[in-house]
């Protein structure tokens, strides 16, 4: 059984994969967002730069400063 994170990063690299890095993604927590880039790069199987990646309280922080 594959774990979540796991197959949400499947779904987004095989949905997007030409345009990802216009993205950015917003998690919950740094553990979520560690987790997610984890799986992502054992997808993607070579060194590549990931979406932004960002958790969502700075997110927000970012977005009203």
């Amino acid at each position: 059984m594959k774990k979540f994170l796991y197959e949400t990063a499947e779904d987004i690299l095989n949905k997007y994969k030409d345009e990802i890095n216009s993205y950015c993604l917003v998690f919950p927590n740094k553990r979520t967002n560690f987790f997610f880039r984890k799986y992502y790069s054992e997808i993607h199987g070579k060194t590549h730069k990931p979406p932004r990646l960002i958790e969502i309280n700075r997110f927000v922080r970012d977005l009203t400063k």
